[in-house]
């Protein structure tokens, strides 16, 4: 993802396939018809190849036409990256060819997985912690998917200071950027959110920043710092009314979330922290959300988190402590997206990836009515059979109706010994007045009665007693 002239990335992958081969700069003119210092100023990017002596050299290599013209590089994400992007790995695997694990990363992962959490854990604690466990888990099944692609790296072996005032978490992971740059030839990244890190850094590898990096992806680069400073923006929006018409309101944050997502989710606790302790008024939420419609910020765009929900989707599940019997903010803000065009029956889906490539735990295939039954919600699960032409019957990735989701949150709510009448009420609701299809089976074999019937585990156990 770092900038980097073309003749350069050519350079540095005549060097890197030379070698590979174990073939000298003699080796590759004499077998290419080429001059022994051309391929020399070739490598150093002195001198671009014209066309017909880049073919003479891939065929000398033996690689395929215009493999010396892709830009061959290696990510290496920083601990503070990870934890602020949860899916930063499956972007990072979309832009390197491979991405490395620093072994000092995987052991601050665990330190925040491990964290004991405490009621008085800060909400910053608590999503660490989740996101750490998380991460840890898509490394592992990562290096078994795409193997040689993610791979862990051991940095024991660099001799870092414990004088320069900058961790020695940091001194490895640049000492291992530096490493395999001078044993790859490739483009080196250092994706993270560390002061440190730069300061580090020599001309050999790239420090990038997670916003920088973000801005590119979304071709932001020009106004990204304004998306920033929108998203931090509730009380003066004025000021931003020409500025948000020539922006890409879409572009995804540093987060994965969209500046739309990011209003509706504002006071989650780690954003009411980092604004010290600031609770933004529904007021001001709902205003800031209208402001985004009207200036063109699509009402369907899903994050690009780990579950890609859309922002009906996160309307849904937001839990707001101000909830009282007879007001509910989030269901306002609801209200407000279908009135801007909101489609009610779009599933959550990563758009980013091409079918055949997609992650099967992002649980893709979930709708509003799926989520709204899971959870319980009555008022988002009436509105939305109000709705015309409601998919009531679509299934997710996993075969759940909205049905099947309603009898398996009451199965899960018995299992734990909790309340779920509200649950039969949703159940009686969609099977007898929406109609729902209690034949259609999920990915077990299962349909809604199955999951109604299921038992709960101590019952099994107790038959298996018997």
């Amino acid at each position: 993802m770092s900038e980097i002239k073309n003749d350069e990335t050519v350079g540095m992958n005549i060097k890197r396939l030379r070698k590979e081969r174990k073939m000298t700069q003699g080796d590759l003119a004499e077998k290419a018809g080429i001059q022994r210092e051309t391929i020399s100023k070739y490598e150093s990017g002195k001198l671009t190849p014209p066309p017909y002596n880049l073919e003479s050299i891939e065929k000398a290599l033996k690689v395929p036409a215009g493999t010396l013209a892709q830009k061959v590089a290696i990510a290496i994400p920083d601990t503070s990256a990870l934890l602020r992007n949860k899916r930063l790995l499956n972007l990072l695997l979309k832009d390197y060819s491979q991405v490395v694990i620093a072994d000092v990363v995987i052991v601050e992962l665990s330190g925040f997985k491990n964290a004991r959490i405490t009621r008085q854990s800060s909400g910053q604690e608590k999503r660490q912690k989740k996101i750490a466990s998380q991460t840890m888990s898509m490394i592992d099944e990562y290096m078994l998917t795409y193997k040689g692609r993610v791979v862990k790296r051991d940095t024991r072996q660099y001799d870092v200071s414990q004088n320069l005032g900058v961790s020695e978490k940091d001194q490895r992971i640049v000492e291992l950027a530096k490493d395999i740059r001078k044993q790859s030839s490739r483009v080196v990244d250092i994706i993270h959110i560390d002061k440190d890190i730069p300061l580090l850094a020599d001309e050999s590898i790239n420090a990038i920043y997670l916003e920088n990096y973000m801005a590119k992806r979304s071709n932001t680069e020009g106004n990204y710092q304004t998306i920033l400073d929108l998203d931090l923006e509730f009380d003066h929006l004025e000021r931003y009314d020409i500025a948000a018409r020539q922006m890409d309101l879409d572009a995804f944050l540093p987060d994965g979330m969209t500046l739309l997502i990011s209003c509706l989710r504002c006071n989650e606790p780690e954003k009411v922290e980092e604004r010290n302790g600031r609770h933004i008024p529904e007021a001001l939420i709902q205003k800031k959300l209208i402001f985004l419609l009207e200036h063109g910020a699509d009402p369907n765009k899903p994050d690009s988190n780990q579950y890609c929900h859309t922002p009906l989707e996160h309307c849904i599940e937001k839990f707001e402590e101000h909830r009282t019997k007879d007001y509910d903010p989030s269901f306002e803000e609801f209200c407000i997206l279908l009135d801007h065009g909101a489609d009610y029956n779009k599933c959550s889906v990563d758009e980013t990836q091409s079918r055949d490539k997609r992650i099967s735990e992002i649980n893709e295939g979930n709708t509003p009515l799926m989520i709204a039954c899971f959870l319980g919600k009555k008022n988002f699960v009436e509105k939305l059979c109000s709705l015309p032409d409601l998919c009531i019957n679509a299934q997710d990735c996993n075969g759940y109706t909205a049905l099947m989701k309603c009898a398996v949150a009451r199965w899960n709510k018995k299992n734990e010994g909790k309340r779920y009448d509200r649950y039969e009420e949703l159940y009686r609701y969609l099977k007898e007045v929406m109609k729902a299809d209690i034949l259609i089976r999920d990915r077990n074999n299962r349909t809604a009665q199955d999951w109604w019937d299921r038992p709960i585990e101590m019952e099994e156990e107790e038959e298996n007693d018997d």
